[in-house]
């Protein structure tokens, strides 16, 4: 599969908008990317006062936390709310359907594997630039966001040699 270059700093448009403090550190990353969809999107009668405590199923003993569990049950929550969700075997068509869903203004989030001995980490993808992926890392107590960058190839090489870090939700959007 071809990986674009040609693309021109697709982005998510007022991606800021819905940054927020990660409230669990340790196992909410999916509740609050996925609250950072919905906030970005300007979705409407969405609860996020306690969205993370909410949907950190894993926490409060109800499932494991995944993006089949947590995803499946906003779902059905909130019939406005359409976030889909899909596990790659291969990097790079991981990477060209990130860098098409940022082409069309959709908000995702990434699951990226960080380090050969496992590990991951869910983060909202924000901008592609100059080869570069920008990704919401997180938001400090004291309001200041931390950016991670990762090269596509990066993204490629850690997705196809690393374990964990396959997934990326999204949040389909009534485009009319």
């Amino acid at each position: 599969m071809d990986i674009r270059e040609d693309l021109i700093m697709p982005s998510i448009k007022d991606w800021r908008h819905g940054a927020v403090v990660q409230r669990d550190y340790e196992l909410g990353c999916i509740p609050t990317g996925i609250e950072w969809m919905i906030r970005v999107s300007g979705i409407e009668g969405v609860s996020l006062e306690n969205f993370q405590e909410k949907y950190n199923l894993q926490r409060s003993g109800l499932a494991p936390n995944s993006f089949d569990t947590i995803c499946n049950v906003v779902n059905q929550d909130y019939p406005q709310v359409h976030i889909q969700f899909r596990t790659f075997i291969h990097g790079e068509e991981k990477v060209a359907f990130i860098l098409n869903l940022l082409e069309n203004g959709i908000p995702s989030i990434l699951s990226l594997a960080l380090s050969p001995k496992g590990g991951w980490h869910i983060m909202p993808v924000i901008e592609f630039k100059d080869g570069i992926f920008y990704l919401l890392n997180k938001v400090t107590q004291a309001g200041f966001i931390e950016i991670c960058e990762i090269g596509k190839y990066e993204l490629i090489r850690r997705h196809d040699e690393w374990p964990g870090g396959n997934d990326v939700a999204w949040l389909e959007l009534d485009l009319k």
